[in-house]
């Protein structure tokens, strides 16, 4: 039983808390309050993530499509009798909509 507490005495995490804390309780509890801080960061960190990246990918794939829009209505054939099948070039269905409603409310 000596031999258990000699090497608990001796190991490296009871001489830590030993010397930097007063005692086990408050060993943990900083411990549970730093965990704690750091769940709710990344938690925090995470939701923020969630809500900005879609609309900078938006943003991105928004100018995409105006410029390759802009760059078709200098297209030869845009100025044509010939009107091609689509004119939507680049971008996702979602940013057309929205540029489609944008259109509706300006007229």
């Amino acid at each position: 039983e000596s031999e258990i507490d000699d090497s608990l005495g001796t190991s490296a995490v009871a001489r830590f808390v030993g010397m930097n804390y007063n005692s086990i309780e408050e060993y943990f509890m900083i411990t549970v309050f730093w965990g704690s801080m750091l769940s709710i960061t990344v938690i925090v960190v995470h939701l923020l993530l969630l809500r900005q990246v879609p609309r900078l990918i938006d943003r991105i794939q928004r100018r995409k499509y105006e410029a390759a829009s802009m760059e078709f209505e200098q297209l030869e054939h845009s100025k044509s009798s010939e009107i091609p099948e689509s004119k939507f070039i680049h971008g996702d269905m979602r940013i057309h909509l929205k540029k489609s409603r944008d259109h509706g409310q300006n007229s």
